[in-house]
C-alpha cells in the first residue's frame, strides 16, 4: 500500500498512482478514528466535506462522506465544487468535529488532496496531521457504500450565477445519481436542508440514512449524508466582514481571473445588485486548468494580461484552484506580487481601520512587513511555512493579520483560515475607502519604506539529499548576501539567510512535492536575481546534477 504523509496543509499524491480510491478511504477512516477518539466539547458528531473541481474530486468527496457515514457521523456534503474556506467556515458555524476539502489547490492538474481542517474552522495542525497518519489502517475501512448508496459521480454543476436561469444556485436538481431516499429528517431541527426535484419547482426536505458495514452494528455506527450548499452562510459572514455598503455604492470596475478554479462566480454572487461592475475571466469548469497550474503567480496570467490591456479595469483579482489564496494585476493587467497585497492589506487595516493587535507572517513573506510593524509599534510574529502555524497564532487571539507569501491571508473577526474570497473583498473594501489608484498606494508604500523586490525559483530536487543540503547550509553560511554582511540565520524551516540590509535569501523543500523552493528580496530586481543564482550555486555544491530552475 502506499504511504500517506501529511504535508504543510493535508495529503496530496497523483490521481490514480497513490490517490485512488482505495487510499482515499483509508484516510477517511483514519481521520473517521482519531475524530472518534477525540472529540471536541462543544460539537457534534458531525463533518462537513466539499470538494474542488478537479477530475475525480466530487466523486473521492463522496467516497470519503461515506466512510464518514459509516463510521457514524452526519456528514455535510456539498452539492457542487466550493471554496475552501466556504468548508472552513461551515465547520465552525455548524460546529462540527471537523471537515474535509478534497482539493490539491494550486497543485498541477495530475494532483488531488485531503485537506483536513479542525473544528475551530482553521488547517489541522501539525499533531493532529500525525495522530490521524498514526491512525492509518489501525481499523479496517467501514463504508457506507451498498447497492444502494454507492460512490456514484456528482455530475459537474457551473457556478452560480446571481441573475438565476439554469445556473441559479437553488437548482441543484441533478444529485440523483446519490441514490437520495426521502425519509424523516433526523437532523436538528433547525437544520432544514432544502433540495430540489428534478423539476426545479418543488422543495421537499431530503437527506440519506446509511448504515455502516465492517460488523458496525447499525445502531452505532449509521450515519447520514446531508446535500447543502454551504456557500451562503459564508458569503453572509464575508459581507459583515468588510463595509459592504461601501463597497456596493463604489462602482468599482474590477475583473476575476478564477484559474478556471472554484472561485468562478463568488465575486458575482456577492455583488449582484450592486454599483460595482465584475468581469470574471478563465472561470470555466476544465479539470486541466487550461493548461497552467491553478496558482496565483504572473506565469499563469497570460490570458487575462492580454484582456485587461484591451479592456482596462480598476483592478484585477486573482483567486488560485479552491479559492483560498489571492492574487492580483493592476487594471491594465500589470503583476502586483502576494507581498504587494500583503502590504496594502496591512497599510488599510492600519491607516483606515484603525486596527491594532499582532502581525502573523511566514518566514516567505517580504521584510516590508517587518518595516511596516516597527514603524505603527505592532507585534510581529513569524512562523515556518503552512497555513496552520499562522492558525495556531490567530487562535491564541489578539491578531490584526495573518499572511503567508504564497497569498493565503486570514483577518480577525473571521476564521483562523487564509480565505482569498474574504482578502479580494477587503482589498475592494480599501479602493472603496482611499478613491485611488492600487499603484499610487504602491508606490506610496515604497516611498515610505523604500523598495523590496522579490524573486522565487522552484526546482526539482531529491528527496533523499534534501537532509544533506540544509545541514551543508546550517554549517556554511554566506559571509554576506551581496553587499550587506550576514546579520542572521534562522533555520526551523529550511534556511533563511538575513542580511544587514535586510535582503535575505532562503532555502526549502516542499511540503508537498520533491520540489525545492528559493526565495530571495532584495532592492532590485537585479539584486533578488544575484540572489536566487547564489541560492543555486549553494545547491549545486551538494547536488551538481540538480535540473535547471523554473523561474517564477
Amino acid at each position: 500500500m502506499a504511504q500517506i504523509k501529511f504535508g504543510t496543509d493535508g495529503w496530496r499524491a497523483v490521481i490514480a498512482e497513490d490517490f485512488t480510491f482505495a487510499n482515499v478511504a483509508r484516510v477517511a477512516q483514519a481521520t473517521a478514528d482519531y475524530w472518534a477518539a477525540h472529540p471536541v466539547a462543544g460539537t457534534g458528531k458531525k463533518v462537513i466535506v466539499g470538494y474542488d473541481r478537479r477530475f475525480f474530486s466530487d466523486q473521492f468527496a463522496q467516497c470519503s462522506a461515506e466512510v464518514f457515514a459509516g463510521n457514524g457521523f452526519q456528514v455535510v456534503l456539498t452539492p457542487e465544487p466550493v471554496p475552501t474556506p466556504s468548508v472552513s467556515f461551515a465547520v465552525k458555524d455548524q460546529r462540527a468535529v471537523g471537515g474535509v476539502m478534497i482539493t490539491a489547490s494550486h497543485n498541477p492538474p495530475a494532483f488531488d488532496g485531503f485537506k483536513l481542517k479542525s473544528h475551530y474552522g482553521g488547517s489541522s495542525d501539525s499533531d493532529t496531521c500525525q495522530a490521524v497518519e498514526s491512525c492509518l489502517d489501525r481499523n479496517p475501512v467501514r463504508s457506507a457504500s451498498s447497492s444502494e448508496t454507492t460512490c456514484c459521480p456528482l455530475p459537474p454543476h457551473p457556478a452560480p450565477s446571481p441573475t438565476g436561469g439554469e445556473n441559479s444556485p437553488k437548482q441543484i436538481s441533478r444529485i440523483e445519481p446519490l441514490n437520495l431516499v426521502r425519509t424523516r429528517s433526523t437532523a436538528s431541527p433547525s437544520f432544514r436542508p432544502e433540495v430540489w426535484d428534478a423539476g426545479g419547482t418543488r422543495p421537499y426536505q431530503m437527506q440519506r440514512e446509511v448504515h455502516g458495514e465492517g460488523g458496525v452494528p447499525p445502531g452505532e455506527g449509521s450515519g447520514t449524508i446531508i446535500i447543502q450548499d454551504v456557500r451562503p452562510a459564508h458569503f453572509a459572514a464575508l459581507r459583515k466582514l468588510v463595509d459592504f455598503k461601501l463597497i456596493a455604492k463604489s462602482k468599482l470596475r474590477f475583473a476575476h481571473d478564477a484559474l478556471f478554479g472554484v472561485g468562478a462566480g463568488c465575486f458575482e454572487q456577492l455583488l449582484a445588485g450592486t454599483s460595482c461592475k465584475v468581469t470574471t475571466l478563465n472561470g470555466n469548469h476544465d479539470v486541466l486548468f487550461g493548461g497552467i497550474n491553478p496558482e496565483p503567480v504572473e506565469a499563469n496570467y497570460a490570458r487575462s494580461q492580454a484582456f485587461l490591456r484591451r479592456h482596462p479595469h480598476d483592478l484585477c483579482l486573482v483567486t488560485d484552484g479552491d479559492a483560498d489564496r489571492v492574487g492580483g494585476m493592476d487594471g491594465r493587467g500589470h503583476y502586483l506580487t502576494t507581498h504587494n497585497l500583503i502590504c496594502l492589506l496591512l497599510h488599510h487595516l492600519i491607516s483606515n481601520r484603525k486596527g491594532r493587535g499582532r502581525v502573523v507572517k511566514a518566514l516567505t513573506t517580504t521584510s516590508l512587513v517587518d518595516k511596516m510593524c516597527a514603524a505603527h509599534g505592532l507585534e510581529l510574529v513569524e512562523t515556518g511555512v503552512g497555513f496552520k502555524y499562522i492558525c495556531a497564532e490567530m487562535l491564541k487571539g489578539d491578531v490584526l493579520l495573518g499572511a503567508e507569501e504564497s497569498g493565503g491571508i486570514g483577518f480577525a473577526g473571521h476564521i483562523p483560515e487564509r480565505d482569498g474570497i474574504a482578502a479580494g473583498l477587503m482589498l475592494l473594501e480599501m479602493l472603496a475607502t482611499e478613491r485611488v489608484s492600487v499603484n499610487q498606494l504602491v508606490a506610496n508604500l515604497e516611498k515610505e519604506f523604500g523598495p523590496h523586490r522579490y524573486g522565487r525559483i522552484d526546482t526539482h530536487f531529491p528527496l533523499a539529499q534534501r537532509a544533506a543540503l540544509m545541514d551543508y547550509l546550517k554549517r556554511n553560511p554566506p559571509a554576506k548576501l551581496l553587499r550587506s554582511p550576514l546579520a542572521e540565520v534562522k533555520s526551523y524551516d529550511g534556511v533563511k539567510f538575513i542580511a544587514q540590509d535586510s535582503s535575505w535569501l532562503m532555502l526549502r523543500g516542499s511540503g508537498t512535492e520533491p520540489m525545492l523552493r528559493i526565495y530571495a528580496e532584495g532592492k532590485t530586481d537585479s539584486d533578488a536575481q544575484k540572489l536566487l543564482r547564489t541560492g543555486v550555486k549553494l545547491i549545486r555544491r551538494v547536488c551538481p546534477a540538480v535540473r535547471l530552475p523554473r523561474r517564477r
